[in-house]
């Protein structure tokens, strides 16, 4: 996953299946640079889940409707103009014996909460009963199918992925409410071992993005303060409680001192380093996975 973040550079990116639990704390899966909204899957069956991760840049806000849908997360962020949008991940599993047959009902009752505000859904949904270059419910669509069609098409929601994710079937949906806020999609290749095929868009949002960016100016720290803040700490405090606290207040404490005691500095230009892994036989192997895939998809190449 860090490997593509780090090769496609997306400034949003929502996962469903996660398999995440509550054993896995957000830390070990957290990447530089971005924020980590997730959700796990809670009836303590295996599987399921999604995950969010958003770019700190962005300064995104988690947001939680009120539906009672088992496996979304959304966030807002909010362009120049102070517009707020609202995006999310989901996924719907079809199989009834992990939610019941009523899963259906409450993913239109979520989309009838959202879908008057400037949603961008994404995920997987697993309708494989439509076509939707029309749109519409393909011959012996099951009554769930043809309800979810009509759900979307009540709010005036526009569904922007056209050709298989799944397969021939498109299963990975793009659902928004500004129809022509979506640009130049690609289904490209698998994301490790997923039987999906990951998509990418344009989104056409200007950025509430400032010019101005604060860094923390570590030449400059006072480092004998802060041995002797460390000192003053009782660390035994850090040992009782779940890994996710322990982690989180020993983080806040480190982060504390070097706000004290490192000064910061100002500069007009971001300097985005690649990680150190990422080197030219790595981007190779990459470029040969894509190539890989373009020729897998075309029918007309002679494989």
């Amino acid at each position: 996953m860090a490997a593509t973040a780090e090769i496609y550079d997306p400034d949003v990116i929502g996962i469903t299946e996660t398999w995440l639990h509550e054993h896995i704390i957000s830390a070990e899966i957290s990447m530089k640079g971005y924020t980590t909204f997730r959700n796990d899957r809670q009836n303590g069956r295996k599987g399921g889940g999604v995950i969010l991760f958003v770019k700190n840049i962005l300064q995104p806000a988690e947001y939680q409707p009120n539906t009672t849908h088992p496996e979304h997360i959304w966030c807002t962020v909010k362009d120049r103009m102070n517009k707020a949008y609202y995006i999310g991940v989901i996924y719907r599993s079809d199989n009834e014996d992990i939610y019941g047959y009523n899963l259906s009902a409450t993913l239109c009752n979520m989309i009838n909460e959202v879908g008057s505000k400037n949603i961008i859904l994404m995920g997987d949904f697993n309708y494989s009963k439509i076509d939707w270059r029309i749109p519409v419910a393909k011959p012996g669509a099951p009554p769930d199918t043809v309800a979810f069609l009509d759900c979307i098409e009540s709010k005036c929601l526009s569904q922007h992925v056209k050709d298989p994710t799944r397969g021939k079937n498109v299963l990975d949906l793009i659902l928004t409410k500004d129809p022509d806020i979506i640009q130049d999609i690609q289904i490209i290749e698998n994301l490790a071992g997923s039987d999906h095929n990951m998509i990418t868009w344009k989104v056409d949002i200007q950025k509430n993005v400032k010019n101005i960016w604060c860094t923390f100016d570590y030449n400059k720290g006072n480092y004998d303060a802060i041995r002797d803040e460390l000192k003053k700490v009782n660390w035994n405090k850090y040992l009782t409680g779940d890994t996710e606290n322990r982690w989180r207040q020993f983080k806040d404490e480190i982060h504390r001192i070097q706000q004290i005691h490192v000064p910061t500095r100002s500069t007009n230009v971001q300097k985005v380093k690649k990680a150190i892994w990422i080197n030219r036989r790595a981007i190779k192997a990459v470029d040969k996975k894509r190539r890989i895939f373009r020729k897998y998809k075309d029918t007309d190449h002679p494989l």
